[in-house]
C-alpha cells in the first residue's frame, strides 16, 4: 500500500482520560468496542457515545477559526505496542484550537481506519494525539488513500519495530 494523504482531518477534543494499565483490547470479540468500559476502570469514558470507532455522520457546515499547527521534524522515540506503531514527540510542537495550546504527544496509526466517515473506511488513518496544560486531549485524524508512496509514511515504516514493546508509558 502506497498512501496519501486524503483532504480529511477531524478533530476531537476530550477530557485527559487515558490507560497506563497493560489491558488487552481488541476491534472484535469479546475485548472489542462494546466491551472496552467493562474491561478495565481506566476505560470508563469508553462506555459514552461518542467514542472510537464511530461512523461519523451529519456534518455541519460552520464558520470556525482554522486550527494552528506548529509541528517541529522529528519524533524522540518509535515503538510497537502490539495494536499500533506509534511515534513519541519530545515538547515543541503544538496545536491552537480555540486559543488554547495543545502539545503534541505522538502520533499513531490504525489500518485500516478507526473510523469510517459517512460509512466509508480508509486504508490508513494517522492520530496526532496533543495535550494541553491541564491534560485535556485533541486528536486530529488523518485518512490516507492509496496511491503515490508519502515520505513520511515511508520513513516511519522503514524504522517500525517489529517486536512488541510492553512498557509504553
Amino acid at each position: 500500500m502506497n498512501p496519501i494523504m486524503t483532504v480529511i482531518v477531524v478533530l476531537a477534543i476530550a477530557g485527559g482520560v487515558h490507560s497506563e494499565g497493560k489491558v488487552d483490547w481488541t476491534y472484535s470479540g469479546e475485548h472489542g468496542p462494546e466491551y472496552w468500559a467493562s474491561l478495565s476502570a481506566d476505560f470508563g469514558a469508553c462506555g459514552g457515545k461518542n467514542q472510537s470507532p464511530v461512523n461519523l455522520t451529519g456534518f455541519v457546515e460552520a464558520d470556525l477559526i482554522p486550527i494552528q499547527f506548529d509541528y517541529a521534524a522529528g519524533g524522540s522515540e518509535i515503538l510497537n505496542n502490539g495494536h499500533t506503531v506509534q511515534v513519541n514527540y519530545a515538547a515543541g510542537s503544538s496545536i491552537v484550537v480555540d486559543g488554547i495550546e495543545f502539545g503534541l504527544k505522538q502520533f499513531h496509526f490504525h489500518a485500516p481506519s478507526e473510523n469510517p466517515i459517512a460509512g466509508k473506511s480508509y486504508p490508513l488513518e494517522a492520530h496526532l494525539v496533543h495535550a494541553d496544560h491541564e491534560g485535556n486531549l485533541a486528536v486530529v485524524a488523518v485518512m490516507f488513500s492509496d496511491g503515490s508512496e508519502n515520505k513520511v509514511i515511508a520513513q516511519a515504516w522503514a524504522n517500525m519495530p517489529e517486536a512488541r514493546v510492553t512498557n509504553t508509558h
